[in-house]
């Protein structure tokens, strides 16, 4: 079962914008503010629940250092840039998603914040960005 995991922000300020998700929209910071050397990013989880086992959430997304692939968003001002679908099958996923003309960007990696679950990146012929979460 594929599932919306949660939608990721691209901010130039985590500590900047978190308070406006706590405060006006009523969320929780799930996850301490961790550092992803793989995908060169700053990054925390946001949700609703207490814990981080009911999506849907909000990634925010900051680039930890220059020349990220966050910075193109950050600079052509686009925010919410990617979505995330839990899959039971990364590999199966990305197959499918080739066979119908999706280019894979990234393949499998492990993901510090989601306790190094694989994710993978795709583009789709649209050129909306979508992540594969493995279950």
């Amino acid at each position: 079962m594929t599932t919306i995991h949660h939608t990721g922000i691209a901010v130039s300020s985590i500590e900047d914008k978190i308070p406006f998700y706590l405060n006006a929209l009523g969320m929780k910071q799930l996850t301490a503010i961790i550092h992803d050397p793989i995908q060169k990013v700053r990054v925390v989880l946001l949700g609703y629940s207490a814990d981080d086992q009911h999506p849907p959430f909000i990634e925010l997304v900051e680039p930890s250092g220059s020349n990220t692939p966050i910075d193109r968003f950050l600079q052509n001002n686009i925010s919410i840039y990617h979505y995330c679908l839990e899959v039971p099958d990364i590999e199966v996923a990305l197959q499918t998603a080739r066979a119908n003309r999706a280019m894979i960007v990234q393949k499998p990696v492990p993901a510090v914040l989601f306790n190094n679950r694989r994710i993978a990146w795709i583009l789709t012929p649209d050129k909306y960005l979508i992540e594969f979460l493995e279950n």
